[in-house]
């Protein structure tokens, strides 16, 4: 009989709800046949291997694989447990239309979460390639985005960026001192083990280049 993989997500840590905004943004539930498979991937091995390291039984090695593609990386659990532990967090199967805000999420795990987001679907883009700081964040779910931008808006000031179809996906952006006000709430007190390496450092860079 298969040992039940145990429920990583019941109590929840901000390193758990970071690698739960990593599989809301780049993740998957899937069932083939009898077997279910929840992966998460990104080009980031970073990333892949701090989700790992955080969602990983010791006691059951086999049931967590790390795999290589041509441009990704990705972390799959074979597990029925894992997966309905997943979607009692909101993470369903093709849920990248249907997604909707969590409603579990505290104010205290929520900038743990957000960065978790931005380190899979978030872009951060640096004064040069556009002349001023700008933050965008895509899904297929307009619901979710206006989750999170009424969650995020009381860090930015109250404004609420504006949601918009892109012909493929819905989109906002935050500019300037919103998006540097947002930069410094995601990683104040960030720790290495539960952010991504490349985006954090474009924050870095950021703060070298100077604030608006």
């Amino acid at each position: 009989m298969t040992k039940p993989y145990p429920d990583i997500f019941k109590e929840l840590t901000p390193a758990k709800a970071w690698v739960l905004g990593l599989w809301y943004s780049d993740g998957c539930v899937s069932k083939s046949k009898a077997a279910w498979t929840s992966a998460l991937s990104s080009n980031d091995l970073d990333v892949i291997l701090k989700a790992r390291s955080i969602i990983q039984d010791t006691s059951q090695p086999d049931r967590v694989k790390l795999l290589k593609f041509k441009r990704e990386h990705r972390v799959s659990v074979y597990s029925v447990d894992f997966a309905h532990h997943l979607m009692t967090r909101g993470v369903m199967p093709r849920k990248s239309k249907t997604m909707l805000w969590p409603t579990w999420l505290t104010p205290e795990l929520l900038p743990y979460f957000v960065r978790g987001l931005w380190d899979g679907d978030g872009s951060i883009s640096l004064p040069g390639r556009y002349p001023y700081l700008q933050l965008t964040y895509t899904s297929g779910s307009e619901d979710f985005l206006e989750g999170m931008v009424w969650a995020i808006s009381p860090v930015i000031g109250g404004l609420e960026p504006t949601i918009a179809w892109t012909g493929t996906s819905w989109q906002f952006h935050i500019y300037t001192t919103r998006a540097a006000k947002l930069l410094e709430w995601l990683y104040e007190g960030a720790n290495a083990r539960i952010r991504g390496d490349r985006k954090y450092a474009i924050y870095q860079k950021w703060l070298g280049v100077g604030k608006e």
